[in-house]
């Protein structure tokens, strides 16, 4: 498993209240050590705890159409996957503010290849 690219957005919320967004204005640098560890530990929690996801398979969530951008125009350069990740968070954060119970925390986005 190789670390293409990594950012790391925060999601300030707490119950009842608005979220606040701590948005990482660049890529974090994939060649350190501990970059390395971090994302091989949370690799190995999620593939081994985690059974399954369930995705919104609404094909106009924000998630969807900016994940088909990329795809569709192969164009994971640094920038589109930094742009991708805010886009993703900004309509993670209204989705968030609805939902009073919800609660924030760290958003990880990382690309990975063979």
């Amino acid at each position: 498993m190789v670390i293409e690219k990594l950012v790391i957005h925060n999601v300030d919320k707490e119950l009842k209240q608005s979220a606040k967004l701590y948005i990482s204005d660049e890529l974090i640098d994939v060649s350190e050590e501990k970059t390395k560890n971090l994302i091989n530990d949370l690799y190995s929690f999620f593939t081994r705890s985690i059974k399954y996801g369930i995705f919104d398979h609404n094909e106009t969530s924000t998630f969807s159409t900016e994940f088909a951008e990329l795809v569709k125009n192969n164009s994971l350069s640094n920038p589109d996957f930094l742009a991708f990740s805010k886009a993703v968070l900004n309509d993670l954060k209204v989705r968030m503010d609805s939902i009073s119970q919800s609660k924030g925390g760290y958003i990880v986005f990382v690309e990975l290849s063979n």
